[in-house]
């Protein structure tokens, strides 16, 4: 069975590290975690890495402008 997991995220850098972590406490592991930066001010990226998070993430989409939720 593959799993895909999309995590939309937009400043909220905090809950994204327990979203992940959330997810890697998981029985079933997803296949792939794609994470979505719509251009955050809070730099995510480095707060998941600071986690020891990055390697739950398989591919990091960053947007240079907000593009807003629609």
């Amino acid at each position: 069975m593959t799993i895909s997991i999309l995590i939309p995220v937009y400043n909220h850098a905090q809950e994204l590290v327990a979203c992940l972590r959330a997810l890697k406490g998981q029985t079933l592991q997803p296949s792939e975690v794609i994470v979505i930066d719509d251009a955050s001010t809070d730099d995510p990226g480095a707060v998941i890495q600071a986690a020891g998070l990055r390697n739950v993430v398989t591919r990091w989409i960053r947007s240079e402008k907000n593009q807003g939720a629609p």
